[in-house]
């Protein structure tokens, strides 16, 4: 499986403001990703922010599959 598409992106609410959020939470990602988690000063988990050549690779493995996809159509449209 592509690195981003194991990911989990929540909706919560984060408790010390209240605010609404989109986006990830730290204990979820230690298991698959704990290159993207830390403690911090105070000993809680934070989430670092994502390295964007991962990005860039996980649209490129899509562009892939994009592509191929758009090949196998052509293929059977041409049957």
């Amino acid at each position: 499986m592509p690195y981003l598409l194991g990911i989990p992106i929540k909706d919560f609410t984060v408790i010390a403001s209240g605010d609404n959020k989109t986006g990830v939470i730290a204990q979820d990602l230690l298991d698959k990703y704990p290159e993207l988690v830390h403690l911090d000063a105070d000993g809680f988990y934070m989430v670092d922010g994502m390295n964007s050549w991962k990005l860039v690779k996980a649209i490129q493995e899509q562009q892939e599959q994009i592509e191929e996809l758009k090949q196998r159509i052509e293929e059977l449209e041409d049957k």
